[in-house]
């Protein structure tokens, strides 16, 4: 008898969620400085977003995975609503120096890179998900990010990593108080504070999820307008334009013309020469070792198995939280020896509330 075929499963990780833990966890105030090169040059997120990759491969052993990152330049939201995501800050000054090696790393480490001019890398994600859902795939998002929870359906799954915290459809439901599907109407009239979509004035959370549970969409609402009273009924009428707007710029695009096709995304080992030459750049000596020691072990562990509906995971203890802290560097030319952090953790703060502009920072590497 035949045996029935695997389906087949994709990873896809959002980068600037990981760039963002990598940097905090160990830019803490009143934390140990940061870790640099002896010439200066800050190297502690690039390291930490070194050992989280490595710790998904240990952890899932993914066959088929794409670390997907943001462009520095505007995306179509930014001409569609030029106030788009304009109340960001600059990225931490330690940061900005660190961002052209975390694409090479994540390639030295055999992971494929994608990113898109124009698009944002949500817009990538959801794009994948849709070639991987009309392909028979599953896929996994890993990000924490809200604003992926519109993606959520059977098939595909989301695992914030560093917390081994699977995100389902109850979690979104519990969230919106409503499916992943109508997540983004609810945005439409509550708007979004952290990418500046202005929604409805005087709608929050618990009134727009009122209003999509009542009617089903904006369409629903504004057909139904004559059973909205008083102050709500007005700020519907006269912001109809602004939460038609704002739907659009939450809602995630499925088009990103992207040329590579699923199967091509699929790991491969490691790029020895051009891992080794950005570890001694970076001065990861010990790091460097204990990725060339562990890498073909990496390959034979199991494949991370997922239910039907909702992947099950052990909860993580906090040791789990962590990278694993790798050898102190000894050699001359490496940095003075600094413990690896302790914990990969942003405080009270979610990465989601830590917004930063990307448009001003540099990029080395081209689109794909």
């Amino acid at each position: 008898m035949l045996r029935a075929m695997e389906t087949k499963r994709i990873w896809l990780v959002d980068a600037s969620t990981y760039i963002f833990r990598a940097y905090f966890s160990t830019a803490r105030p009143g934390g140990p400085p940061i870790m640099r090169t002896t010439d200066g040059l800050p190297t502690n997120a690039v390291r930490v977003f070194t050992q989280m990759l490595r710790r998904l491969m240990r952890r899932h052993n993914p066959d088929y995975a794409a670390i997907v990152f943001d462009r520095p330049e505007p995306s179509f939201r930014k001409e569609l609503f030029p106030d788009y995501k304009a109340n960001r800050s600059e990225p931490p000054e330690d940061l900005v120096p660190q961002f052209p090696f975390f694409r090479p790393i994540a390639e030295a480490l055999g992971l494929p890179c994608v990113d898109y001019v124009g698009f944002e890398a949500d817009d990538i994600i959801a794009t994948l998900v849709h070639q991987a859902k009309r392909a028979g795939w599953e896929a996994v998002i890993v990000s924490s990010d809200k604003d992926l929870y519109q993606l959520l359906f059977d098939g595909i799954h989301m695992l914030d990593e560093p917390k081994q915290r699977w995100i389902d459809q109850q979690i979104v439901l519990d969230r919106f108080g409503v499916s992943p599907d109508k997540v983004v109407e609810v945005q439409g009239l509550m708007g979004d504070s952290v990418d500046n979509i202005p929604g409805v004035p005087g709608v929050g959370p618990k009134r727009a999820s009122h209003l999509i549970q009542k009617y089903g969409s904006l369409e629903g609402v504004y057909q139904h307008i004559d059973e909205v009273k008083g102050k709500l009924r007005e700020n519907l009428e006269n912001h109809k334009d602004a939460a038609y707007k704002s739907r659009t710029l939450a809602s995630l695009r499925l088009d990103v013309p992207i040329t590579m096709q699923l199967d091509e995304y699929r790991v491969r080992d490691y790029h020895h020469d051009m891992l080794e030459h950005l570890c001694n750049t970076l001065q990861f000596k010990g790091l460097y070792n204990a990725l060339v020691a562990t890498q073909p072990d990496i390959r034979d562990m199991p494949h991370t198995v997922l239910g039907a509906s909702k992947p099950a995971a052990e909860p993580a203890t906090a040791a789990e939280s962590t990278p694993t802290p790798e050898p102190a560097e000894t050699a001359a030319t490496d940095s003075p020896p600094q413990e690896e952090p302790e914990v990969v953790s942003v405080g009270t703060k979610s990465v989601e509330q830590m917004a930063f502009d990307f448009s001003s920072r540099s990029n080395t590497r081209g689109s794909r």
